[in-house]
């Protein structure tokens, strides 16, 4: 999956342990917003819930991390 800067910088941030609301007074978007790109993501990934999701980032960051350290 490819995911865009904003996406990605939202899951950074849920991957820490912020609330929404949290990350969306970061990000400069609303509650709503956050609350929609998270559930579109869920629904991309198969992620039950908000932990999942993070979970499941933090495993793509540990491949992409892995993948690239194999290349060098």
């Amino acid at each position: 999956m490819n995911l865009d800067i904003k996406n990605r910088e939202i899951l950074e941030l849920l991957s820490t342990g912020l609330t929404r609301k949290e990350i969306a007074g970061k990000v400069f978007l609303s509650k709503n917003s956050i609350d929609k790109r998270l559930q579109k993501l869920m629904i991309e990934t198969g992620s039950k819930n908000g932990a999942e999701l993070a979970c499941w980032f933090k495993e793509l960051r540990k491949s992409v991390t892995t993948s690239s350290n194999n290349q060098e």
